[in-house]
């Protein structure tokens, strides 16, 4: 079914904006419920867009030299410019922050949405009941719930993550100029955002070079360089290198999550972290220095390297390991309900990939494999990093 036809039987039905309302109150009100004080990476991300408004730089902290500031080793900077800009235009109001997460949330859902019917709604035979059995649990996943009640680029990082397929696959029905400007600009961003976004970018041009779209391929990959030359410049001026952006948060994920006995969580107490921050203790030394360990130890110790990633695979798919966070919650049956109902919605949601995945091997769905093989690198990537 076309997209045009997928979004004009959604958007004429009335219970379809009126579930969407649902959902955004039901984020916001989390939020405003539990008002969640930012931590660690969420203070780290809040602090540096303060510190862009009050002091006009890209810093973690005042008064130190800029090139042995810690901002750098955040994952950034597209999330801290997003935070600044609603700072400078609103204050600094948190419940603003969580409106707009939770909004993005909803528009996400649309795009989301018009996919699915546009994928699999079986033309004319469209059932509304089999629709919302596969939108609810991606609509009410607690997990995302919890971060837009936080301030985590994940929230902004699903919602272009959404944008950048919609606008692909909408590309690959209808070729246009203007969607193929909106792809490049939507993974600019993104990959500002997360860098884990060089993999969506790179299946989607391999899906251009595949149908001989060579003017997509072109235009699509300029706009996101161009995008990322004002950082790229922003960071040789400050420090003398060329790098691209979260470059140096990477080299701190791959020792943080390769280290021998590692069970998935992040570290920075350990020995190994204490004798490479020695060598050098600027954000660019212990980067340069974590990358030089990581392919050493890839080097002498592949099987050591492979048992690490498997155990934490092993935890990463494990039902009872839940992404949801604990300290904000005022009793012990908002942990139990928590935990049950990711669980749940982790079976539903992977299970019904599972069951699109056989769908879309049967009928031989090229572009269908290309959204499986992004969402399955995605999956293997959290294994190698933290």
């Amino acid at each position: 079914m076309s997209i045009k036809k997928s979004a004009e039987i959604l958007f004429s039905a009335r219970h379809f904006w009126l579930f969407l309302s649902l959902v955004f109150l039901v984020s916001f009100g989390y939020s405003l419920v539990h008002q969640i004080k930012s931590s660690v990476d969420a203070r780290a991300y809040n602090e540096i867009a303060k510190n862009i408004i009050d002091v006009g730089e890209y810093r973690l902290s005042i008064g130190s030299l800029l090139e042995k500031d810690d901002a750098i080793v955040k994952v950034g900077p597209g999330y801290e410019f997003f935070l600044a800009g609603i700072y400078s235009v609103f204050g600094y109001k948190y419940w603003v922050v969580w409106a707009l997460q939770s909004l993005m949330f909803v528009f996400s859902l649309v795009f989301l949405a018009v996919l699915i019917v546009s994928l699999f709604g079986g033309g004319e035979n469209f059932k509304w009941r089999a629709f919302y059995c596969v939108f609810i649990p991606a609509a009410f996943f607690i997990d995302v719930i919890q971060l837009n009640a936080m301030l985590l680029s994940e929230s902004l990082f699903i919602f272009l993550s959404v944008v950048s397929l919609f606008f692909f696959y909408w590309s690959l029905e209808n070729k246009k100029w203007w969607k193929e400007i909106i792809l490049g600009v939507t993974l600019g961003l993104l990959y500002l955002v997360r860098p884990v976004a060089l993999v969506i970018l790179f299946a989607f041009l391999t899906a251009f070079i595949l149908k001989k779209y060579y003017r997509s391929l072109i235009l699509v990959l300029a706009i996101f360089s161009v995008m990322q030359v004002p950082w790229v410049l922003r960071n040789y001026n400050v420090y003398g290198k060329i790098l691209l952006t979260h470059t140096t948060a990477g080299g701190v994920d791959l020792l943080s999550g390769n280290y021998p006995g590692n069970y998935g969580e992040y570290r920075s107490d350990f020995d190994l972290y204490k004798k490479i921050e020695e060598k050098d203790p600027t954000p660019i030394g212990f980067y340069e220095n974590s990358i030089k360990w990581f392919l050493n130890f890839t080097k002498d110790n592949p099987f050591s390297l492979l048992t690490v990633w498997i155990e934490k695979g092993i935890i990463f798919w494990s039902l009872t390991k839940t992404g949801g966070f604990w300290f904000h919650y005022f009793n012990n049956f908002e942990q139990l309900f928590t935990v049950l109902f990711s669980v749940a919605s982790y079976v539903l949601i992977f299970g019904t990939a599972l069951i699109y995945l056989l769908k879309i091997i049967k009928k031989k769905f090229r572009e269908g494999v290309f959204f499986e093989a992004v969402f399955l690198a995605l999956v293997l990537l959290m294994m190698v990093s933290v």
